[in-house]
């Protein structure tokens, strides 16, 4: 429940440019949701991005560990000020709305970590930022190292057996091998610091993609082999309407409560949320509607350029690739969402649709369009930050 008489009209302004922001976050992140079903012509523009904003504002009441994870466990609650939020979410929104007029399909969740930080860093230095320590790198690097070890033996036996390239056995082995067993010892009770799982997690989701993809097109190629391609397509034209539902409805989860753990920090740090016993991180029933509803309405503008790169640039997809991309990274989604880890979305339908591509063959990818990409996240953050520390200093000298 939010005390309303305790939010200021500065604090009521940060809260409108937080949802803002989750807008944009629709605009061009949950424009993922569609590109694949559009570009296989299983549903056309305007009914895929109905279907794909519907399904963001339920996933945003699908809960809360998400929002507790970059609410409470980026920087230190301390710094948390209506100047340092609406300067972290100033260089997020810049940086995302760049993007959107170049056609990049970045992540926003990216943009945020990067504005979060930067502002913290201009306020306090590193002690605004929740640092791991190495007792919580430690088990992460040894759960990392030893499936890396696993995966390169399997990666040089296979490209070995299949005549391919050494070096992308080896790479490929240790990506997979370290993912796969970082994956299943969270599984099991390994806890990771909340900001070391973001920053990881932005190496790790697209990955996770690629090979959750590769291997869900492998079953679907074997188990529908002697099947008429013709019948195969028809199925997989409806199969991929709940494959699209499913993906934006895990975008809904995850992203929409990036966008609610700001907006609730924000809340406490000011007194008009009080976490209770055994809620410490408890997210209002407005704060969720809100988001659910901001991100639902910038899917439904919708971001057509974006659409066109993600769906038809990276790699050519049929009915049944297009059902295999969206499902497994929904299933990636789903799974860490369930952990409090905020994963990228958009890292993780890339990798998942260049699964897909790299299945039929290598060439099969448009790797240039791919290292485009790449090179916008390897930016993103920094930039982020960037803009938020100078938006933060402006803020301070004004106020």
């Amino acid at each position: 429940m939010i005390d309303w008489t305790l939010v200021t009209p500065f604090v009521l302004v940060t809260v409108l440019v937080a949802l803002v922001f989750d807008f944009y976050n629709g605009l061009h992140d949950a424009a993922n949701s569609i590109a694949t079903v559009v570009a296989t012509k299983a549903l056309p523009v305007w009914a895929a991005l109905i279907l794909a904003s519907s399904f963001n504002f339920i996933g945003a009441f699908a809960g809360t560990a998400v929002a507790a994870a970059v609410g409470s466990g980026i920087i230190a609650k301390e710094v948390i000020t209506p100047e340092v939020i609406l300067a972290a979410l100033a260089g997020a929104i810049f940086w995302s709305i760049l993007t959107v007029i170049l056609g990049i399909p970045i992540s926003s969740s990216q943009s945020l970590i990067g504005g979060l930080l930067g502002a913290a860093l201009a306020k306090a230095g590193l002690a605004g930022i929740q640092l791991p320590h190495w007792s919580d790198v430690e088990p992460v690097l040894r759960s990392i190292a030893f499936g890396a070890l696993a995966g390169v033996a399997g990666g040089l036996a296979v490209a070995r057996a299949s005549r391919s390239n050494t070096w992308a056995g080896f790479w490929l082995g240790a990506a997979a091998g370290s993912s796969v067993l970082l994956i299943w010892d969270i599984f099991h009770g390994l806890k990771i610091q909340k900001l070391l799982a973001v920053l990881l997690f932005i190496a790790y989701s697209p990955f996770i993609g690629f090979c959750l993809a590769f291997l869900l097109t492998t079953i679907i190629a074997w188990s529908f082999r002697r099947i008429a391609p013709g019948k195969v397509k028809h199925l997989f034209r409806f199969l991929q309407i709940g494959s699209s539902s499913f993906y934006s409805f895990g975008h809904g989860t995850n992203d929409a409560q990036k966008t609610m753990g700001v907006i609730t920090a924000l809340l406490i740090a000011t007194g008009a949320v009080v976490p209770a016993a055994g809620k410490p991180f408890p997210v209002p029933f407005e704060v969720i509607f809100a988001s659910g509803l901001a991100i639902g309405l910038g899917t439904l503008i919708g971001g057509h350029k974006i659409v066109r790169t993600m769906g038809t640039k990276l790699t050519h997809l049929d009915t049944s690739q297009g059902f295999a991309a969206e499902t497994s990274s929904a299933i990636g989604l789903h799974y860490l969402a369930q952990f409090g880890v905020p994963v990228s979305t958009t890292h993780s339908i890339t990798g998942s649709i260049m699964g897909v591509g790299a299945f039929q063959r290598a060439s099969a990818v448009s790797w240039g369009t791919a290292r485009r990409i790449v090179s916008a996240w390897i930016i993103t953050i920094p930039m982020a930050a960037l803009v938020a520390a100078v938006c933060y200093g402006l803020l301070a000298w004004l106020l």
